[in-house]
């Protein structure tokens, strides 16, 4: 299994939204890291089956696309919105992949890649 993970930043008005095969706890280490980031926590986690990580983290990142931010160390999925909103996405597009199978990502969360 994985994970798809809400990182919150100590603000409360920004999260990083990710997938990993590793704890969201050292997932969170690595990335904080890697670019320089201070101040986010582990907020809320899903697991999820391997084979649908990805596609279902696409999805999740479609769906938040009007609060992602840009220019933060060059880190990625980063978004301006409640750890709230996010796990609200995550939870919309979790119940499409396993209550409603034939409901690909892009039927979910438009122009999301469907999974392999």
């Amino acid at each position: 299994m994985s994970w798809i993970y809400i990182l919150e930043h100590s603000s409360k008005s920004t999260v990083k939204v990710g997938e990993t095969k590793v704890s969201p706890d050292q997932r969170k280490k690595d990335y904080c890291k890697t670019y320089k980031l201070k101040g986010f926590e582990v907020a809320q986690t899903f697991i999820v089956p391997d084979k649908y990580r990805g596609a279902i983290e696409r999805a999740v990142h479609k769906g938040l696309k009007k609060y992602r931010l840009t220019g933060i160390e060059k880190a990625k999925e980063i978004f301006s919105c409640t750890v709230k909103t996010a796990a609200d996405t995550i939870e919309s597009v979790i119940i499409n992949f396993e209550v409603r199978p034939e409901i690909t990502p892009t039927a979910a969360v438009k122009g999301a890649d469907a999974p392999k």
